[in-house]
This record gives structure tokens, C-alpha cells and sequence, in this order.
């Protein structure tokens, strides 16, 4: 039914994950400390910047095509997800939420 591969933890692209994880952030300091420019430093906030930035907007349409997919007797506990998703990088009452709409 489902042609999804199923996560391996420790698999080859969990390994990878991780490694990149580890040894991106140090290998970019370094980089930064040996060549002292501000240009490289420059070019790596924004790059990071950039990709954090995509990451939240796909998130975000992950989240809304989430509660489009929900049944409908599940509509509004997936709704209340995909809001409180939406609000969860401004707000810390996210998951005192969740468990007052789940309880």
C-alpha cells in the first residue's frame, strides 16, 4: 500500500545526515578563521540563512497539506496541529495547546 521506503536509523542517509550535521559547522569556522575575509564569512550567513529560511516555507506547506489531507471526522484536531505549527516559532504555548485541545 505504501511505496514509501521505510526509515532506516543508522542507514546510509541517516549516517550522512549526521555527519554533514557534525562536521559542516566546524569545517565552515574553520574556513572562515584561516582565510580571515569577510566576504567568505558573508557568503555563509547568507547561504545558511537561505536554507533555513526555505526549510521553515516548506515546512509550512508540508503542515497545510497535512490538515488537507485529514479525514473529515479528524478535520479539527488537524487543523488545530496546522495552526498551532504555523504560530510555533513565535510562540511557546505550543504545546501546553496541544495537549489542551488533545485532552
Amino acid at each position: 500500500m505504501n511505496d514509501a521506503p521505510e526509515f532506516q536509523p543508522y542507514g546510509l542517509p541517516h549516517l550522512t545526515v549526521i555527519f554533514i550535521t557534525i562536521v559542516l559547522p566546524f569545517a565552515l569556522a574553520a574556513l572562515v578563521r584561516r582565510t580571515k575575509l569577510q566576504r567568505i564569512e558573508r557568503v555563509i550567513i547568507v547561504a545558511l540563512s537561505a536554507v533555513l529560511i526555505l526549510n521553515y516555507l516548506a515546512y509550512l506547506v508540508f503542515i497545510r497539506g497535512l490538515a488537507a489531507r485529514c479525514k473529515p471526522s479528524l478535520r479539527p484536531p488537524c487543523l488545530m496541529v496546522s495552526r498551532t505549527g504555523d504560530s510555533s516559532v513565535f510562540s511557546r504555548r505550543t504545546a501546553a495547546s496541544l495537549l489542551a485541545w488533545f485532552s
